[in-house]
């Protein structure tokens, strides 16, 4: 059962996020594999205010490795992060989808 990784932007979560991306994207890539889908969330308008992940993992430990070496985690850009259980139930996930 994946685990549902809800993150915050800190105060400087913007300019953290502008100045760390290709790190991030990096990073994103290589761990592709363990990912059900990943984005940013927005708050206002176009504003950035947190990241989604959904990780391919039962265990808990797993998914927090996953999120703490992510160069957006340990350069600041969350403020906090919440872990929960996920139980896709119904649905597509992103492909195929337009916006």
């Amino acid at each position: 059962m994946p685990y549902l990784v809800l993150c915050n932007d800190s105060f400087d979560g913007e300019t953290l996020r502008n100045q760390y991306l290709q790190e991030h994207l990096k990073y994103i890539e290589d761990v592709l594999g363990k990912i059900c889908v990943a984005g940013p969330t927005i708050k206002f308008g176009d504003q950035y205010s947190g990241s989604c992940f959904i990780y391919k993992t039962d265990e808990l430990a797993s998914a927090k490795k996953l999120l703490e070496n992510d160069p957006y985690h340990m350069r600041g850009v969350y403020k906090s992060c919440s872990f929960v259980r996920f139980v896709p139930a119904a649905g597509n996930w992103i492909g195929g989808v337009t916006w």
